[in-house]
């Protein structure tokens, strides 16, 4: 659910082969995609009652690029992926992370969660995430390749 004031916009996908976390990071790299650019960065709220993208978001992206995308045991970051494709779209908007309590009434964390069945029930079509979304995702950011 994307949304400015009293005007909101709802996304949904899926893919049958994922995890909940990388359907969480996917949301939030659709969703700073759809957000017109301007000359000037938007400022951006997301809202998120999951912890690993919030904690992503607000503490360990600027570590792990430090450590050229290593943790602090030396393993490679996983999804890292997404987590670089959300640091590049960090470079069109100012983005910040809140976390807000799942299931608790958050009206559009409700709608967010009811539009997360709804593709991994049905795989909206025109939102069906795969690898090579990913690599025309890349492109458009012109996103460095990794190993």
């Amino acid at each position: 659910v994307i949304g400015s004031g009293h005007t909101y916009a709802e996304l949904c996908g899926g893919h049958p082969d994922t995890t909940n976390n990388r359907m969480e990071m996917t949301a939030v790299l659709e969703a700073l995609l759809a957000i017109p650019l301007s000359a000037e960065r938007h400022q951006v709220t997301l809202f998120t009652d999951s912890t690993y993208v919030r904690d992503g978001i607000e503490n360990w992206l600027r570590l792990w690029e430090r450590r050229r995308w290593r943790t602090t045991a030396g393993d490679q970051v996983k999804n890292i992926d997404l987590w670089q494709a959300i640091k590049q779209a960090q470079r069109l908007h100012s983005v910040r992370a809140e976390w807000v309590r799942g299931h608790a009434g958050d009206v559009r964390n409700e709608r967010a969660d009811r539009l997360a069945a709804i593709g991994a029930r049905a795989f909206c079509r025109d939102t069906s995430y795969s690898t090579s979304n990913y690599a025309m995702i890349k492109e458009q950011l012109k996103l460095p390749a990794f190993d």
